[in-house]
């Protein structure tokens, strides 16, 4: 299938308007697992899968170079294949997992994804030799996040999986931030994972590792769904709030000085914080869990999660901002808005 193809399946998706609640549940082929940090770069990546991989592995010439840790290969389901993407943030992201080796992209979204988001998945498909019928699933970053990023990467992918007639998988882009810090700490049991709303706001959620049969795959359970949060009104669960061990992952930091207790222990250390940005590498760790409880839909069926109505300030709200008479861009007694759980 070419680059016309595929427009021209992605333009007759958006004529159909198609509705429905049936869902396709399918079962993972392969448990492969890699762990990786990564700075963002036009080049392509090819990262084969090993039981235990060079601790400083790089590449060179026109491919990024990224430090490269260890990779866990379920040996008894070799062959899944996996196209994942987000466009979620200021990063696009595209890899394609085939069998134990994972083909990966990085470069400018916002608004250049929708130029680039097509012909860099048909590129990665065929160094992979891939056609996008021989998939198992395609992987999305279904959000929260830039309103034009989530609609260009859930568009694609629904114009992808219909027309080769493959489900989907959205995973929360929050979610997606809590796989780079157990590669930074393979002890890390929970994360509040923070990204910038603009506006003055964050998109937060916490997630905290459960027993799992793998200890080499960890099992993410919700703690604190995604929600929408004026800095102030961001708090830890509970539970998390005396626990030095909690990690904050994202790009929210320097927002987070406001927030009681986030960037601090009630004792008053410091916590470890992790700049980072969601990927679609870490999608594709976190998809064979997702796949394994079922949550794979048709195309049809995919949604992306906005948290917000309001995209931008009004022009007298940014003056407002700017001699600090508004706090923020929404009022402080207007209660978090979180997504529904399911």
């Amino acid at each position: 299938m070419g680059i016309k193809d595929v427009m021209g399946v992605i333009r007759v998706w958006g004529s159909l308007g198609i509705s429905g609640s049936m869902q396709t549940i399918i079962q993972p082929t392969l448990g492969v697992h890699g762990r990786q940090q990564a700075t963002p770069s036009t080049a392509t990546r090819v990262f084969p899968h090993h039981p235990t991989a060079p601790d400083n592995a790089t590449c060179r010439d026109n491919q990024c170079l990224s430090p490269l840790g260890r990779l866990n290969l379920d040996p008894a389901h070799p062959f899944m294949k996996l196209l994942a993407l987000d466009t979620s943030t200021e990063q696009l992201s595209i890899a394609v997992q085939c069998g134990d080796r994972v083909w990966c992209h990085r470069g400018t979204g916002g608004a250049q994804a929708s130029t680039h988001l097509i012909p860099g998945v048909l590129e990665l498909l065929a160094q992979a030799s891939l056609s996008l019928s021989e998939l198992d699933a395609l992987v999305v970053g279904r959000g929260p996040g830039s309103f034009t990023g989530l609609r260009t990467a859930v568009a694609v992918v629904q114009g992808l999986a219909y027309g080769a007639s493959r489900p989907v998988l959205g995973l929360d882009t929050l979610l997606a931030l809590a796989p780079p810090v157990i590669a930074q700490d393979s002890t890390a049991q929970r994360v509040l994972a923070v990204l910038d709303a603009r506006m003055q706001q964050v998109y937060a959620a916490a997630y905290e590792v459960r027993t799992s049969v793998d200890p080499t795959s960890p099992e993410w359970h919700t703690v604190m769904p995604p929600g929408l949060y004026d800095p102030c009104d961001l708090t830890l669960p509970a539970a998390w709030r005396d626990d030095p061990a909690v990690w904050v992952a994202g790009n929210s930091s320097t927002l987070l000085g406001d927030a009681p207790g986030v960037l601090h222990t009630s004792d008053g250390l410091p916590r470890r914080v992790l700049s980072c940005l969601p990927d679609a590498q870490a999608l594709l760790q976190l998809a064979p869990a997702a796949l394994a409880r079922g949550e794979a839909v048709a195309a049809h069926s995919l949604l992306p999660l906005y948290l917000r109505d309001k995209v931008a300030l009004t022009t007298a709200e940014r003056k407002a901002l700017k001699a600090h008479a508004l706090p923020s861009a929404s009022s402080s007694t207007e209660p978090p808005r979180q997504a529904a759980t399911s």
